[in-house]
């Protein structure tokens, strides 16, 4: 960014919509203070309504620093010595592209457009469109790896394949419990969800069960911590089919109308049984109704849909009388 004369320079308050495409989708409202060419100041937005997305008030500080810090990558660098020496030097972006170009070319015509594949961390632009259709040219059938591989993608799919859309709404202001697997919302996802499902906690509208092996801001405040091993959520999951099935907590003429492969499932289930789990996940047996038992809540409602979302399990119970969430993330 060039230097600017300090007397041309004027502030100016301007309201944005925070869209960290889509590594959050929480999309707060916030004031940026531009000064010059120059964020100067970042804050929530005080005239919007919803307090809880007013942005992160721990993280916005840093945003600034992050943008212009000295370090920040602004032109191609070659490496010139042996790799992990750290020795660079500059080039242009037209030499940076042709040699790119040259090298995936080679690597085409000797290997195939398979040869390709693409990782990328968690998005903080619109990247989605861009790869697709530069893997499509190269002739590459998408060979990729990212974030929505174990998020989003796979729960997108079951909606289209159940649904016939991916449009679904999910009604957590009317759950009477929730239950969060191994994901610590209320540090990665603290505006939206944590304070929000705080604020139903207080309120005493919402029953809250924490799945995790470590003890979080959430399970602290939970009415359940369940400290089970790393790495055994599937067989608490399946020592819960067992006690629906059993105690016929689903609509079993949902499962009879709309399913298939409910038989295997129901004996798949069955290998799984409160006791043998328990033990498992390292939580006591005499734990067991509580564990699986939807009951401890008085929730006698039936199933109303499961659906997967990547490494995320959503359940919910009996619509409106209560909401499951079981989820689990990579933050």
């Amino acid at each position: 960014m060039s230097e600017e004369n300090p007397k041309d320079k004027k502030r100016e308050i301007k309201e944005v919509l925070c869209w960290a495409s889509p590594g959050c989708h929480d999309a707060c409202r916030l004031q940026v203070t531009v000064e010059g060419n120059r964020i100067v100041k970042l804050r929530g937005n005080p005239n919007f309504p919803e307090k809880q997305k007013q942005g992160c008030g721990s993280r916005l500080p840093h945003l600034i620093k992050w943008l212009y810090h000295p370090d920040q990558l602004m032109h191609p660098l070659k490496r010139v010595g042996e790799r992990g020496e750290n020795k660079w030097e500059k080039i242009t972006w037209e030499q940076a592209l042709d040699e790119i170009a040259d090298k995936m070319t080679r690597l085409k015509s000797e290997y195939g457009a398979e040869c390709l594949a693409v990782k990328e961390g968690t998005y903080r632009s619109d990247l989605y469109p861009i790869r697709s259709r530069f893997l499509n040219l190269f002739g590459n059938p998408g060979n990729f790896v990212a974030p929505g591989t174990v998020c989003l993608t796979n729960r997108m799919a079951l909606y289209y394949a159940l649904m016939g859309t991916c449009s679904v709404i999910q009604k957590k202001n009317v759950s009477k419990v929730e239950v969060i697997d191994g994901w610590n919302f209320s540090e990665s996802r603290e505006v939206s969800r944590w304070r929000r499902l705080r604020r139903r906690l207080r309120e005493g509208s919402v029953k809250l069960i924490i799945i995790d092996p470590r003890k979080t801001k959430a399970a602290a405040n939970a009415h359940m911590w369940l400290q089970i091993r790393p790495g055994t959520d599937t067989a608490l999951y399946m020592a819960w089919i067992n006690v629906v099935i059993e105690e016929k907590l689903h609509d079993e003429a949902f499962v009879k109308a709309w399913t298939f492969g409910f038989e295997q499932l129901k004996e798949r289930a069955s290998q799984y049984p409160p006791e043998k789990v328990a033990r498992i996940t390292g939580l006591s047996v005499s734990r067991s109704p509580i564990l699986y038992g939807i009951r401890y809540f008085d929730i006698h409602s039936k199933i109303k849909r499961v659906c997967s979302e990547g490494l995320l399990k959503r359940t919910s119970v009996g619509g409106k009388e209560a909401f499951y969430i079981n989820e689990r993330s990579g933050d």
